[in-house]
């Protein structure tokens, strides 16, 4: 087993504990409820920066240290709050995430929106309530991925 086979297991052994079905290395975080599967990355993207200081912001937290666990949490998230969202709260969602896209720097406008926000608040109470357990299995994956980044030849 390679070390990317290693983390997808780790991270599906930990999801299914909520009913999601496989968690995959993609190019982002993203859950899909259709197959109740997430995909994530250990790669920074662009704008992860820009995320962070808003839901520091916006949530009075502390996330920089936590983003890849908070961020996996924020996709488990919203397989937990999925039936909380109305059809209504959907279509306003894909709605306003269309006009978003259309601009640059509206991560303010995405993060509030309904199905944001209820992954977001998710995820924050989760590592509230379970903090040892959240932290000790972060350090658990952030060993692995550093065996990832030394073997692509990613460390200094």
């Amino acid at each position: 087993m390679n070390y990317v086979e290693m983390l997808d297991k780790k991270l599906t052994d930990f999801a299914e504990n909520f009913g999601i079905e496989s968690v995959n290395l993609g190019e982002d975080f993203c859950y899909s409820p259709a197959s109740e599967t997430i995909t994530y990355t250990i790669y920074w993207q662009d704008n992860d920066d820009e995320f962070i200081s808003l839901v520091d912001e916006k949530y009075n937290a502390d996330i920089h240290d936590w983003f890849f666990i908070f961020s996996l949490l924020h996709e488990i998230g919203h397989h937990e709050t999925w039936d909380e969202l109305t059809q209504e709260d959907l279509d306003n969602d894909l709605l306003l995430r269309n006009a978003i896209a259309f601009f640059d720097n509206q991560g303010l406008a995405y993060i509030n929106l309904k199905a944001e926000h209820l992954a977001t608040s998710w995820a924050l109470d989760f590592i509230e309530n379970n903090s040892e357990e959240v932290w000790k299995f972060q350090s658990e994956c952030w060993e692995i991925m550093q065996k990832i980044y030394e073997e692509k030849g990613l460390t200094d």
